[in-house]
């Protein structure tokens, strides 16, 4: 199975430390998953969370990207943990970035996207993004 093959290189690479590679899987893996069904993501989420994380540290930028297709995917979930983990990645990616506000902005939008979403703007209360907007 061609998506097993991908998902295997994908674990691989993470385990191997090749943050890069693993990142240019992510798309094949992520056009599988929606071809089948939104939750099938789950499996993936940890290796993703790991992925997101290694590219932070090798590659802040290319992170900020990663984490904006992330952040999207876990708010569809309409539930308040991925909110969480939602807003724990945003949070992450502003403090990597701040001295970039430009690259790192995206997550002040969350709320102005997601306006219907309370559960998402207190998770994003929680981590401290409500109050920095200001220093776009």
């Amino acid at each position: 199975m061609r998506e097993g093959r991908v998902g295997l290189a994908f674990s691989l690479d993470l385990e191997d430390g090749a943050f890069a590679d693993a990142a240019s899987l992510w798309p094949e893996i992520r056009r599988w998953i929606a071809a089948h069904d939104p939750w099938l993501i789950a499996p993936f989420l940890k290796e993703s969370e790991r992925l997101f994380e290694g590219l932070l540290k090798q590659d802040p930028l290319r992170a900020s990207s990663f984490a904006q297709e992330l952040v999207a995917y876990l708010v569809r979930l309409r539930a308040r943990p991925y909110y969480a983990r939602a807003a724990r990645i945003a949070r992450a990616v502003w403090d990597a970035l701040q001295d970039d506000p430009k690259a790192a902005c995206w997550v002040f939008t969350l709320p102005e996207r997601y306006p219907r979403l309370r559960a998402l703007r207190e998770e994003l209360s929680k981590v401290g993004l409500d109050k920095a907007a200001g220093q776009c």
